[in-house]
């Protein structure tokens, strides 16, 4: 089932107990940020009933949540698609949000966790929404050449424009029987003259088959997994900084 993006952050992140209350040891960044921020270059279809039904439903004024924490004493930032928010779909607020925080990832030089669980694009921002499939691709290669990981999950379900983002990252996740699709069986079905597709070609298990995925993994194992990757990469780091400090400069 799709996962409500708060419940990853209580998995993947560090917990503590604060005034009596268990907290998870991670801060939310530009919670507030919405469609009205960003719409001064591009008059948006109004949709404005639809969004306050969807915040309301879902606690959020858009499908993707963003901010930075640590784990298992590890610090690293974040980007989780929040399925109950119109079904996780990526729009100019997500794009924007998204861009944040890697930007964020790259001046604090930690590595970005990025989990999804999105039906695509936004239909209600039209092509704009397509637009952002470049500006977070773009960012995602903006952090290949800074040299740090970005480690993307795909989650249930991982469709759509989304599903065609991620495959930038350096570590490439897949939630075991995620379903995992660029586009749906309607339109597969309309576009190839009543064809259908096999459902299981249509699942991460089916993808990693032929190496699409660098693994598959149990939802249980997200932290686990993600820890060990952290780890090497925050070991390797050291290692280097270790490496420059004790080395000399040859003698002329």
């Amino acid at each position: 089932d799709a996962i409500d993006g708060y419940h990853v952050i209580d998995l993947l992140f560090d917990h503590d107990v604060l005034d009596g209350h268990d907290q998870t040891l991670f801060f939310e960044l530009h919670a507030q940020l919405n469609i009205e921020d960003i719409n001064h270059w591009r008059n948006f279809y109004n949709y404005s009933k639809q969004r306050t039904r969807a915040e309301e439903r879902s606690g959020t004024k858009d499908a993707l949540v963003i901010g930075y924490g640590s784990m298992n004493g590890l610090e690293a930032a974040a980007a989780i698609s929040h399925f109950p928010y119109m079904g996780g779909a990526f729009s100019a607020v997500c794009g924007e949000k998204f861009r944040l925080i890697t930007e964020i990832a790259i001046a604090k030089r930690v590595p970005l966790i990025i989990y999804t669980a999105s039906g695509g694009m936004s239909m209600w921002n039209g092509t704009v929404a397509l637009l952002q499939m470049a500006k977070t691709i773009l960012m995602l290669i903006k952090m290949r050449e800074a040299g740090i990981p970005t480690i993307a999950i795909a989650g249930h379900p991982t469709t759509g424009g989304t599903f065609v983002q991620i495959l930038q990252a350096t570590h490439l996740l897949g939630e075991r029987k995620a379903e995992v699709r660029f586009a749906g069986r309607r339109v597969v079905t309309l576009s190839s003259g009543g064809q259908d597709i096999d459902i299981n070609a249509t699942f991460t298990d089916f993808f990693h088959e032929y190496e699409l995925f660098h693994t598959i993994i149990e939802r249980k194992q997200l932290k686990s997994t993600i820890y060990g990757l952290l780890r090497q990469w925050y070991d390797l780091k050291k290692h280097m900084i270790s490496e420059l400090n004790t080395s000399t400069l040859p003698t002329i």
